[in-house]
């Protein structure tokens, strides 16, 4: 529920003052108090140690508490006293959840995502809302009684005392933030989340040497995160034909376009001039950090949907097949084979639409 110190984003605090002042409370248990965010000052630069006025003195905040946690009729029995806990939802509100960011994947540029916690006290439940300027609102229920065990875990259990650490509040979390993904990647938009590594499998890649523009490697592996400050991704499985793992070290000259069946897109990376690349032919992986990236649809009407599709079958079968089985090195050759004959059909249609565009080009008249 604070924002850890290595953070960027909207608010700001000393180390000694975070949003939830943690007193001893009535039987001596640890107890949140939670602090407004009109208390804080905003900081979009960075960590700011200044406040609008004086965090309250906490015995002040101890009615807060203790309404916080009494008055309702599903209670959650505390493990250190024995005595039951309740959660007044008429403050849930007060509690300040860390925003979410993700990564606008185009154009390198964060997009935060507010989460509040807003309480129904007819129906007994909990609403969890997420907002965006970008993406607009999507929120995800919880009955009162899930919320007070989360609330007592994370009060009772969890050192860090971080509702977003328990593990049940960060599904949702999670859950809300990839349905904004999704919906948006539906609409040719894509995003990611933060800090979050992501791993395509359901697809093959394939390397185009665009000085020459034909396509001299396959890869069965894209692997990409956004942190803070950088921006890094992996190909393994590299596959080439006609080219070395020390001419993929060369900047702005190879293409690596992943299709992948699960996301229904394709994304195409090439490393900039200002990259970092790291190329391994031992684990036949190509690893870079800043990169340009581009994306498009991947659909069933996609010109090279049904080749990605057979490949990647042929890819399932091989994997299904242990090494010490006795079939193992040669599903193993076959598979490669079929890597290398993706390419020499590529190469094949290149050349006949480089006849079909010298012969265009010949006046018959």
């Amino acid at each position: 529920m604070h924002m850890p110190s290595d953070s960027w984003g909207r608010l700001g605090r000393s180390r000694e003052s975070i949003e939830y002042a943690v007193r001893y409370v009535g039987r001596e248990e640890l107890r949140f108090i939670p602090i407004d965010d009109d208390e804080l000052i905003d900081s979009h630069d960075g960590w700011n140690d200044s406040f609008k006025q004086p965090i309250p003195n906490p015995m002040s905040q101890v009615d807060t508490m203790k309404h916080l946690l009494e008055g309702l009729q599903v209670p959650v029995k505390n493990p250190k006293t024995g005595e039951e806990d309740h959660v007044d939802i008429n403050l849930v509100n007060k509690i300040v959840i860390d925003s979410e960011y993700v990564e606008d994947m185009l154009n390198n540029t964060k997009v935060k995502i507010d989460i509040n916690l807003e309480g129904d006290k007819e129906k007994n439940e909990v609403h969890v809302i997420a907002s965006s300027q970008v993406f607009g609102n999507l929120k995800e229920t919880m009955t009162l009684q899930q919320f007070e065990e989360v609330l007592s875990k994370t009060i009772n259990e969890l050192k860090d005392q971080r509702l977003e650490s328990a593990e049940e509040f960060k599904a949702i979390l999670n859950r809300l933030v990839n349905q904004f993904i999704e919906e948006n990647r539906a609409s040719n938009k894509y995003f990611a989340k933060v800090e979050q590594e992501y791993e395509l499998k359901n697809g093959v890649g394939i390397i185009r040497d665009i000085k020459t523009n034909q396509d001299v490697g396959t890869f069965e592996q894209l692997s990409y995160e956004y942190e803070r400050n950088r921006r890094t991704a992996s190909m393994e499985g590299v596959i080439l034909s006609g080219r070395t793992y020390k001419e993929l070290e060369e900047k702005d000259r190879f293409e690596f376009a992943y299709y992948s069946l699960d996301h229904a897109t394709v994304y195409s990376l090439i490393a900039e001039g200002g990259a970092i690349v790291t190329v391994n032919s031992e684990e036949d992986a190509y690893d870079t950090e800043r990169y340009s990236l581009v994306a498009e649809p991947f659909t069933s009407e996609h010109e090279r949907y049904q080749t990605i599709l057979n490949a990647q079958q042929i890819k399932d079968s091989a994997a299904s097949i242990d090494s010490d089985h006795p079939l193992y090195d040669e599903k193993t050759q076959a598979f490669r084979q079929a890597r290398l004959d993706l390419l020499e059909e590529s190469r094949k249609k290149q050349k006949q639409e480089q006849l079909v565009n010298q012969f265009a080009d010949i006046d018959l008249f």
